[in-house]
């Protein structure tokens, strides 16, 4: 009852004092939203003054296919099957193993599967998928592109083996002074119910973990070293205006896929950037 009256007493404060509410609930302290200086801070200050209507187009994940497309090529893109705007016609598709359900609109939305459901499955597929078209995920976290999204299904071929683990690298790529940019590497490496496991790397030292928020040990291989070069290169490719963007790839044993653009990392309440480390990533995001 108490969480309902919370989230219901939110909904009417102005983002400014909802934001900060929600970040002191995380981390025990309000963010510094006038002179930000860790990059969570850095990014609520983003969400709270800078409406580029751009951000809705990259962050689009069926609409920013074509931008990949035009400018590094069709070959990075995860192999699309259908798109649909009624969930109800989700139940037409005619590939069904080894695929991919997501919305284009949010993030934590995705439905994997192996092999074609039952006629009952169908039906909870349905109601899931018409779950997530219903849901403006601006009004989650006040990310508030999001809701300039036309939502929609994205079907897409599952690029793993069946022995194969997905990860996720993400570079935060920070705009200098000078012109030049610099990236920080983020592997998520596993998943599951209870949360995810990163790490972060130095894209100069690929050997040595540069910070472990949640304690956890990865060794790159020399497959992912040599990919993770080339990314860093198409990477320079990519919404170049930005101050700050991070970029989502995905490595498996046969080639590189592009993921997805994102401009509000996490919304500002990373616990990946908790004390220190925020601060010397806000100190990267130079232009503002």
């Amino acid at each position: 009852m108490l969480r309902f009256i919370y989230k219901k007493t939110l909904d009417f404060l102005p983002p400014y004092l909802r934001i900060s509410l929600q970040y002191f609930r995380i981390f025990k302290q309000f963010p510094n939203l006038t002179k930000p200086t860790t990059i969570n801070e850095k990014i609520l200050k983003r969400i709270l003054h800078e409406k580029d209507p751009n951000f809705a187009f990259y962050a689009d994940k069926y609409a920013v296919r074509s931008y990949i497309a035009e400018t590094l090529g069709g070959e990075y893109l995860v192999p699309l099957i259908a798109v649909y705007k009624d969930a109800k016609d989700i139940v037409t598709l005619n590939e069904w193993e080894n695929i991919v359900i997501k919305p284009n609109h949010g993030a934590g939305m995705v439905k994997i599967i192996e092999s074609e459901p039952d006629k009952y499955e169908k039906q909870l597929l349905v109601q899931l998928c018409e779950k997530w078209l219903s849901k403006d995920f601006s009004q989650v976290c006040d990310e508030w592109h999001y809701s300039l999204i036309p939502p929609m299904l994205v079907v897409e071929r599952k690029i793993t083996d069946p022995d194969e683990n997905l990860r996720d690298y993400k570079f935060h790529r920070f705009l200098q002074s000078d012109g030049h940019f610099k990236q920080v590497l983020q592997v998520v490496a596993e998943r599951s119910e209870h949360g995810y496991e990163t790490v972060f790397f130095d894209i100069n030292h690929l050997d040595e973990i540069l910070h472990s928020p949640f304690g956890y040990q990865l060794t790159l291989s020399e497959m992912e070293k040599k990919a993770i070069k080339q990314i860093l290169d198409l990477n320079e490719h990519l919404c170049v205006a930005y101050s700050y963007v991070r970029l989502d790839w995905y490595i498996s044993r046969k080639k590189i896929y592009f993921g997805e653009i994102t401009f509000t990392p996490g919304a500002g309440r990373s616990k990946s950037f908790a004390g220190q480390f925020g601060v010397e990533m806000g100190k990267l995001w130079e232009v503002q």
